[in-house]
Parts: C-alpha cells; structure tokens; sequence
C-alpha cells in the first residue's frame, strides 16, 4: 500500500493516517486521498466541539470533534447505510442519522449506530428533524411518524394528504406545532400541525408556485413562514401571518436551506436577513478553493458559520466574512474520469468538486493538489500520452486546455456550449488527433449531442456531425484508428437516439446489430481492432435483462451479450492491455451494491472482483493496478489471490488461482515457508505450472508447519 499525502490549498497535509482501506476476499481498496464531497446538512453539538454533516454518498455521514477541522466517517467495512439525508441532535447529544436504508441513533458521537423505527424503514422518506423532545420523520405515504421518546417508539399519522411524498420538516416555537411540505410530483401542499402530528390543516399557498421544497419557521416569530420554491429560477417566499398572504423576496444563487442563528439572523442560502425578513444581503461566498451555497451557523456561536461547497464543507469565523476550507476525512468526491501519462507518474482526475492533479503518482507517498477550477464542473480529463504537461478537460458547457501542466489554462472556443463533455480520447496511432463526445444534459426535452475532433491536441475542433445527432455519452478509437460512439440518456429523462455509431474517417454509421439501448462506456482490444466491449443500461429499470455487456469481434458489425450473473446498472468497462484482463463496474441486483466483476477469458467467464457500498457508483476504471473513481472518491484497488496447499509425506502441493475469477495462476512464483525454532525460515521457491501447481519434493511431519507465500511481479503486480 502507498503512503498517501494531499497537496490542499498549497499545504502539504499528511493524510495516511486517514486513508480507508477496504479489505475484501478477492480484493482490497485504498482511498487515494481526494477528500471532499457536497454536504448535504449539519447539526453542531451546542456542548461539545463536535459537528456532525451528510453528504450525497453511500455512507456519507461524518463526524468532527475540533469543530469542523477534521473528520472521520464510517467504517466501510461494518456499515453500508445508503445514502444519508438528514441528520439531528436531542438536547442529551444524542444523533439521528436518516439514510435510504432507515433511520439511526449514536449515543456516543456517532462512533457506533443502533437501527431505530424498524418496523417503519419502508414509510420512512428523506426528512427528520428534532424539536424540543419530539422527533418527527417524514413518510413517503404521505404521513409523519412521531416520536416523543428518543427514538424509542413511533407513532404514525393518519395520512395527510394521500400518493404524497413529505418533502420539507420545520418546527415553530409554538407549543407542538410543526409543518410540512407535501408533493405528489405535480402539486405541493403545505399543512400544519399544533398537536404534534396527531391532526393536520392545510396553510394556504395559493399565491406562491405549485410546487415547492422547503418550509422554515422563523423561532422568534411563530407567524413568520420562508418557503423555497421547487423552481431554481424562481425566487423564496415568506409569510408574516402564518400562511394567509406571501410576498417574494431576492436571494443569492439557488438556495436549497434556511437556517437561523441564535440571535435573530435568518439565512437563506447564502443570503442574511438582519431584520426579520425585511432587507436580504448575502455572505461572502467564495472560499480558498471553492464558492458557498448555503449556509448553518453553529448552535452555540452565531459567529461561526458552516457552508455547503462541492469541495465539502467551509468554516467561518467572522459570520460569513472569509473563510476556510475542511475536507480531510471526508471521503464523499464524486469522480467522474481519470487520466494518466505514458510514464505513469502524472494523473489528473475530474470530480464534482473540482480537478485533482499529481505528478508522483508512481511514489511512495505521491501528492495530491486538490481542488483546481471548480467551476469547470469537470466530467472528462485527458493527458497527452506523449507530454504530460498537455491536458484538455471537459466540462458542462466547455473545453479547457493546458500546456504548462496546469500553470494557465484557455477556453477552447470551438466547443459547442449547448453540450456538455462526456469523453475525451486520442487515436492510438497519432496522440495529436483527439475526439471528444458530448451532448446536451436536458431533463425531459429530446436529446442531442455530437462529436468533435482535434488533429492539433485539442488546440482547435471541428464537428464530425454525427447522423442523428445523437447525444454521444462515450468514445472508444480502435487500434485501426476506426472511431466508436455510443449514444444514449444515461440517467437523464427524455428520448434520445440509442446504440452504437462508426466512423470511418469520413462517414458514419449506425451499427444495426449494435445494443438498442444506452451505451454507458466502450473499450477497444488494443491488440484487435475488431474486438470491442460495450455496457448498455436502462438506469430507469432494476431489471437484468435492461442493459448488458456487449462484445463485438468484427469491428460492430454483430454483438454477442456477455453473461454476467447478478449484474444490472452496467456502466464502465476497461480492459487491461498487458493481459487483457477486461473489469466492468455496475450495481448487484440483489443487493444494489456498487459492484466490480472481472473477466480473464474475454468475457466468457466473469467473477466479483470488489464489492463497494449500497448505491456506490463507478464511474471511471483505470489502469496503474485498478484506480476506480466512484461516489466516494478515487480507489487504488489490487486483486488477490487464493491458495490450496496439500502436505503428504514426500511432498507439498499448492494449488494458485486468482481469487475473483477462480482461473488457475500459471507461471506464478512462490515461496515455501517453514516455522522454526518460532520463526518463519524461506526453505524453496518454484513456478506453478500450467494446471496452477506448484509442487515442493520434501519430507514432512505432521508436526511441523509450512506456509505460502505469492508476491505478484510485472504486469500481474498491476492486479
């Protein structure tokens, strides 16, 4: 394992104390240090130094005990939680944690987590909020279960407002009164409460927009109600008379919470009122390294404020004046693409939160310098094979260029802003010529997309006009420099051409026999350009038979489907060059894991090469061992391998197979160990031969004890 250091904000930071290993049967997983991730709520202990936050990840809650300068998460190993929503405090310190999996308590700082409310895991939605005593969860049946005893027990509601999803919790400072937000994906309702959830009434909304998220309680004003909008384009609301006239105020960005100190100040996203609502002005919002959405002060210092970035969470001091950076320990970066140089030693990687860069990757303790140009919102990355100071990023609307290894960087002018970059690859044959796929990101309109190519490293592009003009999620260039596309929607709503599309250099073709489905990544043979793999999914259906793994062997002209047992969501495939040994990631339909399956036969055959969280997803599959960029950052994954030993009296025989796919290890060195005296004493070494075998000619006793040793070299090292 690496000794892992991040470079942060120009400050070496040691981070292997903090770096998650994952230890598995057939594998184990190292984080690489890209720490960050977009926090989702906060509950800061008024009685201790200890902030709790949530973030959009499996196992994605995290605990701080100095106040928000470090932190620690979950032990991969013995939670798989999903993916948290909210998280709150009782006024002993107890935490509830709500997750997609059900909703926990901590009674001791969120070290361990005990299940709570069982019985209603599968009424429980993404809400909960505690007041005074009474926890209330929201229902996505269109009830509240209620609790007045820690969690204890529960009491539901009678429906409120039936095939209705509780959105949005607030508590008012009058005695057992709530709100809340109900919406059946059409229209929302807001209702209230004065006993505690037992009967509820509707507040009138009808001067405000039909739908909308959040509901907040002013706590010095029982009267004073702030909505937000389901709209990003439309601005928040507020009521002084309890719901019965609204009136609309400006806000900063798009705000997703309201928050309020202990002393009066309202905060609105970014923005603060110092007046009970009457005048708005916002906080500074940019940060070392990235910008602030929103916004939660702390429960015993209104000076010190908490804010949501996309690189975690920032820390103020001062109420919003300056602020500072927090990410260590939180392993919550959505990477979405990772790229690196011929000789290995330079890696950039694309994530939600930015880009990350080293170049001493192939170090003992490389360094990370980590976020870089946020508001690129990188999805695609690429290093020129031959100059590792080039690199060309995709983002949502744009291309990016460097020539100076990330010194100054252009906007390239060429790109269609209406697309946003899915890939970014270069011909096999000529490092200069590059393609890029992209396509507009719309949630219900057609979509469309093109590819664009470069024959001067990405310095100018032209567009290939792809037939159909199909929304291009993924590019693979074939050793013959043949260009495949796939097209598809991958997660987004609306039609959009399907399958596989070719070019030649000149024209295109839809390939017929090609997967009528969304094509999720391609791969090429580096050695074959005729052989191809492909994953389709249907990301709107849980079934097996909705997607796939395709190969093809005459350049896509036909495709086989490729069994692999208990896959679904398939979504990235890679193929190793130096073996040939191909990885695909996508879900468990069983258990909705994130899952990595492994094929050394070219597909015939497939094992589980990693098992990652509930709704864990991969993204991007590289080669220097397995880097695997997923929801929870960027993982160094290495295989393992499994050994059967034999003892007779005249020999030992050891059997080696590869623990993923259970395929005998051939031409595999190994060493036999004896104890003696209380040591372990090197006595043979051999090679397994082509049925796995190694076999040892020594006489032996039952009385002593022999062990085996196996330490990869060369390209099985890379496993």
């Amino acid at each position: 394992m690496k000794n892992l250091y991040i470079l942060a904000l120009g400050l070496l930071l040691p981070t292997l104390s903090l770096a998650e290993t994952i230890d598995q049967t057939t594998a184990q997983a190292t984080n690489l240090g890209l720490y960050g991730g977009e926090m989702r709520d906060v509950a800061s202990d008024p009685d201790s130094d200890f902030v709790y936050v949530t973030t959009y990840s499996p196992n994605g809650f995290f605990v701080s005990d100095d106040d928000g300068a470090t932190w620690r998460g979950l032990n991969a190993e013995g939670y798989d939680l999903g993916e948290p929503r909210g998280v709150e405090l009782d006024e002993d310190g107890n935490v509830y944690l709500l997750t997609t999996n059900g909703l926990f308590k901590s009674a001791n700082r969120g070290t361990t987590l005990t299940e709570i409310g069982v019985d209603l895991i599968d009424q429980m939605g993404n809400t909960v909020i505690n007041h005074e005593g009474t926890m209330v969860v929201g229902g996505n049946d269109g009830t509240v279960m209620v609790s007045t005893n820690q969690g204890e027990a529960f009491t539901v509601s009678d429906v409120i407002r039936a095939d209705s999803y509780v959105l949005s919790l607030a508590a008012s400072p009058a005695t057992d009164t709530f709100y809340a937000v109900l919406d059946d994906t059409n229209n929302g309702t807001l209702y209230m409460t004065s006993d505690r959830g037992v009967t509820w009434s509707e507040v009138t909304t009808d001067d405000i927009a039909n739908r909308y998220t959040t509901i907040a309680v002013n706590p010095n004003n029982a009267n004073h109600l702030l909505m937000l909008s389901y709209d990003e384009d439309t601005d928040p609301w507020q009521s002084f008379d309890n719901g019965a006239t609204w009136d609309q105020f400006d806000a900063y960005g798009t705000p997703g919470y309201i928050t309020f100190d202990t002393a009066g100040r309202i905060y609105v996203g970014a923005s603060y009122s110092d007046d009970n609502g009457a005048t708005w002005n916002t906080v500074t919002t940019e940060t070392p390294a990235n910008r602030v959405s929103n916004v939660w002060p702390d429960s015993a210092d209104d000076n010190r404020l908490y804010g949501s970035t996309f690189g975690a969470v920032a820390i103020s001091i001062d109420q919003g004046v300056s602020w500072t950076d927090s990410n260590q320990g939180i392993t919550a970066v959505t990477v979405h693409d990772v790229s690196q140089s011929a000789d290995k030693n330079t890696v950039w990687i694309a994530t939600g939160a930015g880009l990350a860069h080293t170049d001493n990757f192939t170090e003992e303790t490389p360094t990370w310098e980590f976020p870089i140009n946020y508001e690129y919102y990188p999805s695609a990355v690429w290093v020129s094979p031959a100059d590792s100071t080039l690199v060309v990023v995709g983002g949502y609307e744009a291309l990016y260029r460097t020539t100076d290894g990330g010194e100054t960087w252009e906007t390239i002018g060429d790109w269609n802003s209406d697309y946003a970059v899915q890939q970014i690859v270069s011909d096999p044959n000529d490092p200069t010529i590059l393609y890029a796929a992209g396509g507009v990101q719309s949630l219900n309109d057609t979509l469309v997309g093109d590819v664009m190519m470069s024959t001067d490293s990405g310095a100018s592009w032209t567009s290939l006009t792809i037939d159909d003009q199909a929304a291009s999620q993924t590019i693979v260039v074939a050793a013959d420099g043949i260009v495949y596309v796939g097209a598809g929607a991958l997660a987004i709503n609306g039609e959009t051409a399907t399958g596989i599309y070719r070019y030649d250099g000149t024209d295109w073709t839809h390939l017929p026999d090609s997967p009528d489905e969304q094509i999720t990544s391609l791969v090429a043979d580096p050695d074959d350009a005729n052989t191809l793999y492909a994953t389709a999914s249907d990301f709107s259906s849980n079934q097996q038979s909705d997607g796939g793994v395709y190969k093809t062997t005459d350049g896509g002209t036909t495709w086989t489907e490729l069994t692999v047992e208990n896959a679904s969501k398939y979504r990235v495939i890679t193929i190793q060059g130096s073996t040939r040994t191909i990885y695909m990631a996508g879900t468990d339909i069983e258990t909705n894991a994130g899952t990595i399956w492994k094929s050394t036969d070219g597909g015939s055959t497939w094992g589980v090469y990693y098992v990652g969280l509930e709704n864990e997803t991969f993204n991007s599959l590289l080669f220097d061992g397995l880097v695997a960029g997923n929801t929870r950052g960027a993982y160094d994954i290495k295989g393992k391998a499994k050994f059967r030993l034999k003892k007779s009296t005249e020999k030992i025989t050891v059997t080696l197979k590869d623990a993923a796919t259970d395929k005998k290890l051939t031409r595999k060195k190994v060493t036999l160990w004896k104890k003696v005296s209380g040591d372990w004493k090197k006595i043979d070494t051999d090679r397994t031969n082509t049925q796995g075998k190694a076999v040892f000619h020594k006489r032996t006793k039952k009385t002593t004890r022999y062990k085996v040793k196996y330490k990869p070299t060369g390209t099985a090292a890379e496993e």
